[in-house]
């Protein structure tokens, strides 16, 4: 491994070198530490020519061969307690008052702490939690990248806090985590998943070293069956122009997203999906939503956040947390296919233009803790994630104030939505409006050759 450190003022690099060199570190898979420190692992020739004119042109640059060292041994004093990273992943972890648990049981004991959630859908339980203060979720960070951000602020040891469907689904999950992660192997530092904790089957895994200090305290607070690490098995591979990537530990029946849209359903124990072009051409072992790829566009499989569910909710839960904005209105309206866009926006826009059930649907869920209307475009056939129809009254039952659902003909909610996005938002994400009111009778009018219901 090496170390590169560089110094590139943006007044005096008229040849744009800083920007390329970003780009080319990135290409071959380097990890930014800092502004201006990478950790690299080989040299490819572009990257190469680029330092090489960094040199040219005068800039401080840097290249060491690296080693880590473990900073509670160098640096810490020997008393102190080990500095926890915690990724918590999934809505049910926390809804089920396992994350809330975890962190008091830890400040009971004086043992410090970072939490950060680790993917997009357990946002909305952190706050109705009440945990915000205590897990960072103000970032859409993957599970794989929480834990190398963890890393990277110089925890000594981190714990995936996990609910899997099942006992193999989670071991699937933690592997795929554990592979993903940039840092975890070359930084060796201690990876233990907790899976499944209020359940009979509660497991753990060390997916790289055993933290001896840490397992006593474990032991003491829970009763976990500890399994030995399977095997990494390959998950991408790529014939020619085309690119497949595997999901294994899927349940029949259950909905195949990519990045939030539903693409597919499984048919078999093991899925696989190949792109060619960046474009979605195949599942095996599951059936195509042709809809939903055509939604979804072109993707880069090698990074897509690829999940199965049956359900968008496995917990029951009724919040009545309504969260106060202190910004100030800005009439700004998202118009989004995707729900999760939502998670990060709520508080920054003052209105939300939603095309899909599914999507109306968790995004209303979403806006009613932020009082934030939402105008929504649905057809009444959900993808079946939620439920098999969504209904104008179903959604007003906990919609956020001012809002409005327009129940357009079968198959054209995204018809409608295209129009809105280019008569509307000008084929932008988000546009100023000057009344909500006005900008509601626009869209109705858009809708209005379509239109079956609306309230």
């Amino acid at each position: 491994m090496f170390l590169l450190i560089y110094e590139i003022s943006g007044k005096k690099d008229v040849h744009g070198l800083r920007m390329r060199l970003v780009y080319a570190l990135r290409k071959q898979n380097a990890v930014q530490l800092m502004r201006s420190t990478w950790l690299i692992s080989s040299f490819k020739p572009d990257l190469q020519e680029i330092l090489n004119e960094c040199i040219e042109q005068g800039y401080p640059v840097l290249l060491t061969e690296w080693t880590p060292l473990n900073l509670a041994k160098q640096v810490r004093k020997k008393e102190a307690s080990p500095l926890i990273g915690i990724v918590c992943h999934s809505p049910e972890v926390t809804e089920l008052g396992i994350t809330k648990e975890f962190l008091s049981k830890l400040e009971d004991d004086g043992i410090p702490y970072q939490a950060i959630l680790g993917g997009v859908m357990g946002r909305l339980a952190i706050l109705d939690a009440q945990l915000e203060e205590k897990v960072f979720i103000n970032h859409p960070y993957k599970p794989s990248e929480a834990i190398d951000f963890l890393i990277k602020r110089n925890v000594d040891l981190i714990v995936l806090l996990n609910q899997g469907i099942s006992v193999a689904s989670g071991i699937a999950f933690g592997r795929q985590v554990k592979q993903n992660s940039k840092l975890l192997e070359d930084l060796s530092v201690p990876l233990i998943q907790l899976d499944r904790l209020h359940d009979e089957d509660a497991f753990m895994i060390h997916w790289t070293q055993d933290p001896s200090t840490f397992q006593e305290w474990l032991q003491k607070n829970y009763h976990l069956t500890p399994l030995t690490p399977p095997i990494d098995q390959q998950v991408l591979t790529r014939t020619g122009e085309e690119l497949t990537r595997i999901l294994r530990a899927v349940q029949i029946g259950d909905k195949i997203l990519v990045n939030g849209v539903i693409i597919g359903e499984v048919s078999s124990d093991q899925v696989a999906i190949t792109t060619k072009s960046n474009e979605i051409i195949n599942i095996q072992g599951g059936t195509i939503n042709k809809h939903g790829v055509e939604k979804l566009g072109t993707i880069d499989l090698t990074t897509a956040r690829l999940t199965t569910l049956k359900t968008l909710q496995r917990v029951n839960i009724s919040p009545t947390r309504k969260i106060k904005q202190s910004k100030k209105k800005t009439n700004l309206a998202l118009l989004t296919w995707r729900a999760e866009l939502v998670y990060f926006n709520a508080e920054k826009v003052d209105c939300v233009v939603s095309i899909g059930d599914d999507t109306t649907f968790v995004s209303t869920e979403i806006l009613s803790r932020f009082s934030c209307p939402i105008i929504g475009i649905i057809d009444g056939d959900a993808d079946g994630i939620l439920y098999e129809k969504t209904s104008i009254p179903q959604l007003k039952e906990f919609a956020p104030p001012k809002s409005l659902f327009l129940q357009v003909k079968p198959e054209h909610d995204d018809v409608v939505g295209h129009l809105i996005k280019k008569k509307i938002f000008k084929n932008k994400v988000k546009v100023k409006y000057s009344n909500l009111d006005a900008l509601k009778k626009k869209i109705v009018r858009i809708a209005n050759d379509f239109l079956v219901a609306n309230g």
